[in-house]
């Protein structure tokens, strides 16, 4: 488990990112004071540093140099509110892996987050390949939940699986717990599942979702795609088929992943070669 320190003055702001890291499976520490942020960092030695760069009590781009002083080694990536472009350049020239223009989109924290992982563990030796799905699993029948979850826990044991009775539940359970592949039922009382899929992707899109519906019409499926649906699976439905369709959509989402941490990192050289020619 990788540490953050967030640095963020705006107490709000700090606790809903703290939320969020805490959710992805990160160890979190914080500050709303660069000088106790040095003093925390120190005591801490967190791998990466999530900080605002207008700080109180330091100056955030000597907040960067010393922390790159006491390690260099260590990921640190930048909010801002101020996106011109000779402070983002600055920041990156100081060895930032990256900027997150505030307010902040929970989605640009993820792929900055990825790229921090894919350096930590290269360094590290960490296995990539070593990721498992962690399942929701969403359906106010009782019978059916129960066997999925049985089958699930019997053939991939090692894949965590956090169960909802309705879409109200699913939705709570999303925003607690990091979900990589979204089993929705389509109807389930207090929110469909299409209700649920739209309100979870209001909090973040680094997921997949599986709709099970006992309707094969045309008109759903069409809605299904249109609310990023990477499948469909008709009731009744062999259990074996199940895995193989989260399998799928877990190869499809570390797909997005790797592809947006790439885009992002293409973005970040163009920034720093445009300005260069400017």
């Amino acid at each position: 488990m990788y540490k953050v320190l967030v640095v963020e003055g705006n107490g709000v702001a700090r606790n809903v990112l703290s939320r969020f890291l805490k959710r992805e499976g990160y160890e979190v520490v914080e500050s709303d004071h660069g000088e106790r942020a040095l003093e925390l960092f120190l005591k801490e030695r967190p791998d990466v540093v999530l900080a605002d760069l207008a700080l109180s009590g330091l100056n955030g781009f000597d907040f960067i140099c010393r922390i790159k002083e006491i390690s260099s080694q260590t990921q640190v990536i930048i909010m801002t509110g101020d996106t011109g472009p000779e402070n983002i350049i600055k920041a990156l020239r100081m060895g930032v892996l990256d900027f997150i223009k505030k307010p902040v989109d929970l989605d640009d924290i993820t792929v900055a987050l990825g790229r921090m992982k894919h350096v930590l563990d290269k360094q590290t030796g960490v296995a990539n390949d070593s990721l498992l799905p962690t399942v929701l699993l969403a359906d106010d029948d009782d019978i059916i939940r129960k066997y999925l979850t049985r089958h699930i826990n019997a053939v991939k044991e090692n894949w965590p699986v956090h169960v909802a009775h309705d879409g109200e539940e699913a939705v709570n359970v999303f925003k607690q717990e990091k979900v990589d592949i979204a089993l929705l039922d389509v109807n389930m009382p207090r929110k469909s599942g299409l209700v649920a899929l739209r309100e979870m992707r209001q909090y973040s899109t680094d997921f997949k979702t599986i709709f099970l519906t006992g309707y094969a019409d045309e008109d759903f499926v069409l809605q299904a795609l249109r609310d990023q649906a990477v499948d469909y699976i008709i009731k009744p439905f062999l259990k074996d088929d199940i895995i193989l369709r989260i399998e799928n959509a877990f190869v499809k989402l570390q797909q997005d992943r790797a592809l947006s941490c790439k885009n992002r990192a293409q973005q970040l050289a163009q920034y720093a070669t445009g300005f260069d020619q400017t």
